[in-house]
């Protein structure tokens, strides 16, 4: 019944089980909020000159840039989106687990940097 519910319990007390996960289903919950946090960090640095296209876009303007920004915003969702999927988490968690499990607090680490510029 536990396991139905997408949790499980580990010798460590409890963990959460992604269920598209086929990497590693034990990844604790700590550590997938740190992978997703790393994912958004890589799609901000993707998408950084769609951004840009859009905060150009709304400079200067107020209820204008409903219609005004539309396509420009459009752009930038649809980038950010690519780059933080199931997709993009799972290969992450899997990048991750094959480096050892880093520290993921640890931003200065060569899986950290390496990942963002991949």
């Amino acid at each position: 019944a536990r396991a139905a519910c997408g949790r499980a319990l580990g010798m460590s007390g409890w963990r959460f089980r992604t269920p598209a996960a086929e990497v590693d289903p034990e990844v604790l919950r700590k550590e997938e909020e740190g992978l997703i946090t790393l994912m958004k960090e890589r799609a901000l640095v993707r998408c950084r000159e769609t951004q840009k296209d859009y905060y150009e876009c709304v400079k200067g303007r107020t209820i204008s840039i409903a219609w005004a920004c539309r396509d420009t915003a459009a752009a930038m969702n649809d980038c950010l989106h690519q780059h933080t999927n199931d997709i993009s988490l799972d290969e992450l968690k899997q990048r991750w687990v094959k480096a050892g499990r880093p520290s993921i607090a640890d931003r200065d680490s060569r899986f950290a940097k390496s990942y963002l510029k991949s």
